[in-house]
């Protein structure tokens, strides 16, 4: 079997597949939700499925894992520090030398930015700091499983903070497990790259840029804004959209969500774009559609980007996508880029508020930093308040189906809050 290439990967991790009776997602940040699953539908096996204990991925036990969680003091330092890297050229591996960056002391939370030309994927390869290491390359964990969907950089989706790659801009969290420990000091990175060209990745050899923005205080509480974008999918414009009952609905819902991690919806603007944008096909990177759409956030502002579409083509088999985010995360502070923005697809979701707010509410969360709780092939979130069991795990929001639960956790809510997008205060 050809293993799928890292771009695909990675979108059917962002995706959301809705199916008449079951559904399955991919760990990265496209998901695929099922309508009303069954019971045991999209579920991995018992625990002798090659699922990896709660903390396989660890490297040692200086990791980089701490018991204590980051200190919310209520309070965030708006705008974050900025660390700019000097620009590094990838060999022909498509590796960079090492770049090593200090952070100020007293930092809570951290993301690195890379970015590149619109048809190369990169990713932070390694990273170690004062706390060890928190991302590596070191593949020992994976399950042959894991290997097979996971594709070449599946070592750092089984890191203690977990990564993934991205099309022309890749954003990382740290930590998006609370057990992770970051604090001020020297750091030590290694990115990697590669062009994707149909089913076939070459390494990148050439510049990359990157960012590092920081902050020194975790908010318990913060404010997201929404921007709404409607192409004519549903016959929804901007000008009806503030008085529609779907729209205003699925807005009530993914706020009801989102409270449980102390995080309020602010402004909410919208606008129209080109009806071309109605139908977006070549999710399985065979087109640059989406990712155009998403840069028409160029200087819409900060916040969370929704564009309503009628449907996705060149998915995966077997359902119908139902949503997609830009990024896991999404670049933070920087809209008018290839992941600047979550799809979500109104044919999937039979005109229900409550399915649509889901949705968006899930993909929000994979661009905010979460994960799902479990993926399909077996692998589990680092986070050790969400269920590994998948019968509880439907109750939860990141749960791979659509229609399903809505329970955010303790931790999940703080991934959530370290997103540079959410303001705190």
């Amino acid at each position: 079997m050809e293993r799928p290439s890292p771009l695909v990967i990675v979108r059917a991790v962002r995706t959301l597949i809705s199916v008449a009776s079951f559904a399955f997602l991919f760990a990265c940040g496209s998901e695929e939700e099922g309508l009303n699953p069954a019971p045991d539908s999209g579920t991995n096996a018992p625990n002798d499925s090659g699922t990896p204990p709660a903390d396989s991925g660890v490297v040692g036990a200086d990791a980089g894992f701490v018991d204590a969680t980051p200190n919310d003091t209520g309070v965030v330092v708006d705008p974050p520090g900025e660390l700019t890297l000097p620009a590094v050229t990838t060999g022909a591996n498509g590796d960079s030398p090492e770049v090593n960056f200090e952070l100020p002391a007293g930092v809570v939370s951290f993301m690195i930015v890379l970015e590149g030309p619109n048809d190369v994927t990169m990713i932070v390869k390694r990273l170690s700091g004062p706390g060890g290491v928190l991302v590596t390359d070191d593949d020992s964990a994976l399950t042959q499983l894991e290997r097979l969907f996971l594709g070449p950089w599946g070592a750092q989706f089984k890191s203690p903070n977990r990564v993934v790659q991205d099309i022309g801009i890749s954003s990382s969290l740290f930590p998006n497990n609370p057990g992770v420990n970051v604090s001020g000091g020297s750091y030590t990175m290694v990115a990697s790259a590669v062009r994707i060209q149909g089913q076939n990745g070459n390494p990148y050899q050439g510049t990359l840029t990157g960012k590092v923005l920081y902050r020194m205080a975790q908010a318990s509480a913060g404010r997201l804004d929404l921007h709404l974008y409607f192409s004519g999918a549903g016959n929804l414009t901007a000008a009806a959209a503030p008085t529609d009952p779907l729209v205003q609905g699925a807005l009530q819902k993914l706020s009801s969500v989102y409270a449980q991690a102390n995080l309020t919806v602010g402004a909410v603007d919208y606008h129209d774009v080109d009806a071309s944008f109605r139908t977006i096909s070549g999710i399985d990177g065979s087109s640059d559609q989406l990712e155009r759409m998403f840069r028409l956030t160029e200087g819409r502002g900060a916040g969370l980007h929704y564009f309503f579409v009628d449907r996705f083509e060149g998915g995966l088999p077997g359902g119908m996508v139902a949503g997609i985010s830009g990024g896991l995360p999404g670049p933070p502070l920087r809209p008018g880029t290839n992941n600047s923005g979550v799809a979500v697809a109104l044919a999937a979701i039979n005109g229900d508020p409550e399915i649509l707010g889901h949705v968006m509410a899930h993909e929000g969360g994979h661009w905010l930093g979460l994960f799902h709780t479990a993926e399909f092939i077996g692998t589990q979130d680092q986070l050790s308040d969400t269920p590994s069991d998948q019968t509880a795990g439907q109750n939860y929001l990141m749960y791979p189906a659509v229609g399903g639960g809505t329970m955010v956790s303790p931790s999940q809510s703080t991934v959530i809050r370290h997103h540079l997008e959410v303001v705190g205060g």
